[in-house]
Parts: structure tokens; C-alpha cells; sequence
């Protein structure tokens, strides 16, 4: 279970995905088929959590807009910088941009953007500040603008392990039940193993969330890459 304050998880994943970005990278190599949920882009795409920035990719590209791709991590960035850098399209490079910034903050006017991704990164947001981060979602989406989150379902094989844990924990370690949804995820990098934070959230909080900020929901769904029988991500499409 996760016992640190906010700043050390955040500064914590900065520091993890600067270390496993190159790996991450080669095993991440294309954008989820997800985002063609996001149609009629304009103006901005904005990935927010982008990693190498292929789900963003895949967006701007389809629609001619302008692309963001806005990371905690540098080296993730320097990842996307390179990934953007591979397309044959010399007009998508000119309009890609990439910045360093914590979710809850981003570093960008208000009412401007016209589609933003959270693919895979609303987990590593701790429950206290999801309020935060949605919350900016809607400051910097212009009226009509659309947003796609996915997130971790607690039937993902990997969360399963580690709820699985952490109910050990509670039963055998007497420790506090609030931190159920908090696990540790690993990856291997270099001979070396990071362990992520990762938050679970049931698609309702998310939704509940999203509703008390101000945005729209539309379409709550599954996502499963791997066709697996159990759910392994949901997805949430909204807008302003």
C-alpha cells in the first residue's frame, strides 16, 4: 500500500519514468484504437500523461490539428520528441509541441483546446487531487471541446494481483482498508525494478467527478487490447 504524500508519489513517478522511458518506449509503439472515439478535433489536441505521445499522434494526424504532448517526465518527452520526428509528415512536426508539466497544472490558456487524452495516466493520480486535475480539463477545453480518459479496471490481471495484495495486507497486517485501491506496480528496466503508483478508480467516481466540474459525459465503455474475458480498462468520452 501507498503511505507517502503527494509530492514524493509525483516526484517518485517523475524520477521512475526518466529511468524506464527508452524501454517503455519500444514496448508502448502504437496508439490505442480507443482514440478513435475522438472525432472532429480542432484547433488543440492535448495529450495529457503522454508518455511517447502515440495516442496524440494518432489524433493530431487524423484531424490536422495542432498537438501538445505534456508529460511529468523529460525523458518521456524527449521519447515523443523522437517518435513525432519518424512520421513523414514534415506539417505534424511543425505543429508539435511538448512541455513538462504536472497534470494539475498545465501550463496552458483557458478555452483553447479542442480535444484532450488521459490515456493510461488518470491512475497515477492520487484521489485527493483527481478533483484537481479534472478540474483543469475543464478550464482549458474551449465550449464543444472533447476529452477521453481511460483508466485501470479492478478486473485488469495486474490490479487484480495487487488488490490481491493489499487485501493480505489488510487481513493478516491490520492495516487500514482505505488504501485498498492503492497498489504498486512493477517494471523492469536495466536489471533494475521500479515499482509505479497506481490508483484505482471505479468508472463512477471518475464520472461523479467529471459532472461536478462542469463536464458532459457521453459514452462510458470497455476497452480490452488484449481481448482478454474480464474487463481490463474503461473509458470515458466527454465534453464541455
Amino acid at each position: 500500500m501507498v503511505t507517502a504524500s503527494g509530492r514524493e508519489v509525483y516526484d517518485e513517478l517523475m524520477s521512475i519514468y526518466d529511468s524506464i522511458a527508452f524501454g517503455y518506449s519500444s514496448f508502448r509503439v502504437r496508439a490505442w484504437d480507443v482514440v478513435n472515439e475522438l472525432t472532429n478535433c480542432v484547433d488543440l489536441v492535448v495529450d495529457v500523461g503522454c508518455g511517447p505521445c502515440h495516442n496524440g499522434l494518432a489524433v493530431a494526424q487524423r484531424s490536422g490539428s495542432k498537438l501538445l504532448c505534456v508529460d511529468i517526465s523529460q525523458e518521456m518527452l524527449s521519447v515523443a520528441k523522437k517518435a513525432v520526428s519518424k512520421f513523414r509528415d514534415d506539417s505534424l512536426v511543425i505543429r508539435s509541441e511538448f512541455v513538462q508539466a504536472d497534470m494539475r497544472y498545465l501550463p496552458i490558456r483557458s478555452e483553447v483546446v479542442g480535444c484532450i487524452t488521459y490515456i493510461a495516466s488518470i491512475n497515477h493520480v492520487l484521489p485527493d487531487d483527481l478533483g484537481r486535475v479534472l478540474m483543469e480539463c475543464f478550464r482549458v477545453l474551449r465550449s464543444g471541446g472533447k476529452g477521453l480518459i481511460t483508466a485501470w479496471a479492478a478486473t485488469h490481471p495486474t490490479v487484480l494481483k495487487g488488490l490481491v495484495r493489499n487485501l493480505i495486507d489488510v487481513l493478516l497486517l491490520r492495516r487500514r482498508l482505505g488504501g485498498l485501491f492503492d497498489i504498486r506496480v512493477p517494471w523492469r528496466s536495466r536489471g533494475k525494478t521500479f515499482f509505479r503508483y497506481y490508483h484505482i478508480y471505479r468508472p463512477s467516481e471518475v464520472v461523479k467527478c467529471l459532472v461536478s466540474v462542469g463536464l458532459k459525459v457521453v459514452k462510458v465503455g470497455v476497452y480490452n487490447p488484449h481481448r482478454r474475458l474480464l474487463a481490463e480498462n474503461y473509458y470515458v468520452l466527454l465534453i464541455k
